[in-house]
């Protein structure tokens, strides 16, 4: 069973090309490097939608996971108080790698546009935590966020064999509260004063979905 690489050149900068394996299995464009500032971006197409798709994530992007972590807009909800360096933020990302951690990509341009995750994997309950964050602020508010979650919670009941997905958000963090709310969540409980951010405290929301909800 051979393969047969086709590659289409689509910018000075940005390089795509298709695996087709001659036993008539097709992925098109199963595969994408992006190439930017002398350095070089590999991408899978592991789960697909109509705007993104989900890749394993490349340690070659730990400057820009660097820069979004050390945004204060960015990160306002998601609890971070460390100091974030890019040699840091590498280690991270290959601790990620090798988890169900996985980049965020534009379907048409092979842009990083952020990071979803299963954050943890409870195997003999079958529930795990999901996590999200869009870093690319160009991608915010388009819906990039919803199919990203819904691209990993079809996986992980599908692949995953699992039954319980949940999460946790700050209660004042309305636009995400709406995104995961048009995904399916409901809220399921909240940890009180949870939070303190802004010299105030913010209610902490646990919101889950079940496979019958999901996929009604």
């Amino acid at each position: 069973m051979g393969i047969h690489y086709e590659f289409n050149v689509t910018s000075a900068l940005n390089f795509r090309y298709r695996i087709e394996v001659s036993a008539g299995l097709e992925r098109p464009d199963a595969m994408a490097i992006r190439y930017s500032e002398g350095e070089h971006r590999m991408y899978f197409k592991k789960l697909a939608g109509e705007m993104c798709y989900l890749s394993p994530i490349d340690i070659n992007d730990f400057n820009t996971y660097a820069q979004w972590w050390n945004d204060p807009e960015t990160v306002k909800y998601l609890q971070n108080n460390w100091v974030i360096t890019a040699e840091k933020q590498k280690e991270s990302l290959v601790c990620k790698s090798k988890l169900h951690h996985y980049s965020i990509i534009d379907n048409g341009t092979n842009e990083l546009v952020g990071e979803t995750c299963f954050a943890d994997i409870n195997t003999v309950n079958r529930c795990a935590e999901i996590s999200i964050i869009i870093g690319n602020k160009k991608y915010l508010k388009k819906g990039y966020g919803k199919e990203a979650l819904e691209l990993l919670i079809d996986y992980g009941y599908k692949s995953l064999s699992l039954n319980c997905i949940f999460l946790k958000v700050y209660e004042k963090n309305k636009n995400a509260i709406e995104c995961y709310k048009s995904v399916g969540f409901k809220q399921s409980g909240m940890i009180r004063q949870a939070a303190y951010y802004d010299q105030e405290y913010d209610n902490i929301l646990i919101m889950d979905i079940l496979p019958g909800e999901f996929y009604t």
